[in-house]
């Protein structure tokens, strides 16, 4: 689980009709584009969510979730392009990566590493353990 989870940011150049701006100023496709650009999401998240949950929180290999990040990108732009894009109409600007996206990891190899994890476990169960437990609501 990450702090601040790996997202991607989608913008797009868009002409009248195709968006609105909403009560609180902020601009949005209109209802049908809007329906149908949810739809590519939802597909986007079906064919790459498992991959990309794999790469970051299971990686086989240490640069591998670098490479599978290339290859979801291009496939994130493509369905894009294929599936919601209408020329000189709605056009892909670009996609910002947002949140954490880690791309390498050691895998606590060093005997170093393994200690500081031992010691950061240790740390947060004597702390949570503690009898001055202090609720900050």
């Amino acid at each position: 689980m990450f702090d601040n989870p790996p997202v991607f940011q989608v913008r797009f150049v868009v002409r009248s009709p195709y968006y609105l701006i909403s009560e609180n100023g902020k601009f949005q496709f209109v209802r049908d584009y809007q329906e149908r650009f949810n739809k590519v999401k939802h597909q986007i998240y079906e064919n790459d969510y498992l991959t990309i949950d794999r790469s970051f929180n299971e990686p086989s290999d240490r640069f591998e979730s670098l490479r599978q990040l290339n290859l979801i990108v291009k496939n994130v732009k493509h369905t894009i392009q294929t599936k919601f894009v209408v020329k000189n109409k709605i056009e892909l600007a670009n996609i910002d990566l947002v949140g954490t996206w880690p791309v390498y990891d050691s895998l606590n190899q060093s005997s170093l590493e393994r200690e500081l994890h031992r010691q950061t476990v240790a740390d947060v169960k004597e702390f949570s353990d503690g009898d001055d437990k202090t609720d900050f609501d």
